[in-house]
């Protein structure tokens, strides 16, 4: 016999108390984080990499990275100027929206900028990347020069291929990636078989609090 939809419920129940405790901890994290650091800085992430943010994490030192809900954080900091736990706080509040997260730590900005620049990265796209560069593979290139695939791979990934003389060359011209216009999975694919990386790994200040005061990211190189 199927069973009841009501036997999940006890799950659903559990999955949401997990949820509302993670965003608990959370909250209690961030209001810790603002009376142990001396600066609060809310980042822009571009093109996030797990591996380059571990990374940037070690470069921290004793700081906090922290990236959740941006629902969340804003409650942890106050999103009025009434419910703010620090004065002008609320100001770095309203900056997260999109990918953004904070950074606790007593580095000063300048510091701090360095970090950031020092973990910028190249890295190949992923679909929906968007290049800041066009490439084509031209008709009749010798495909074997750029890659070492097999045909059926090639053929899947819309090359078209024949053999010419000695050499095997590409039919027909094909746009790897055009300025501006997002990468299809299979121009992922071809960009990364040919070791052509398209976008950059960014971590970007655009503000920071300090001593009760919001700095927005011109007031950086000055700290």
């Amino acid at each position: 016999m199927a069973r009841s939809r009501r036997v999940r419920l006890p799950a659903l129940v559990k999955d949401k108390d997990k949820r509302k405790e993670r965003n608990i901890d959370l909250i209690n994290k961030v209001r810790e984080c603002c009376t142990c650091f001396k600066y609060i800085y809310v980042v822009i992430l571009r093109n996030q990499r797990n591996s380059l943010l571990k990374l940037f994490r070690k470069k921290l030192g004793d700081g906090h990275f922290i990236f959740g809900k941006n629902k969340v954080l804003r409650l942890a900091l106050g999103v009025k100027p009434q419910d703010e736990i620090n004065n002008n706080i609320s100001s770095i509040s309203q900056l997260l929206k999109g990918e953004r997260a904070l950074i606790f730590s007593n580095l000063t900005p300048s510091e701090m900028i360095k970090i950031c620049e020092d973990s910028s990265s190249l890295e190949f796209g992923r679909t929906g990347s968007i290049p800041g560069f066009s490439y084509v593979l031209t008709a009749g290139c010798n495909i074997r020069e750029k890659f070492t695939l097999p045909d059926t791979v090639l053929h899947k990934l819309g090359l078209e291929t024949r053999i010419q003389g000695e050499s095997y060359e590409l039919v027909s011209d094909f746009t790897v990636c055009e300025t501006g216009v997002p990468l299809t999975n299979k121009q992922a694919q071809v960009l990364r078989y040919l070791g052509i990386p398209t976008v950059k790994f960014e971590i970007i200040i655009e503000a920071f609090w300090y001593n009760g005061k919001f700095h927005s990211s011109n007031s950086c190189s000055s700290n």
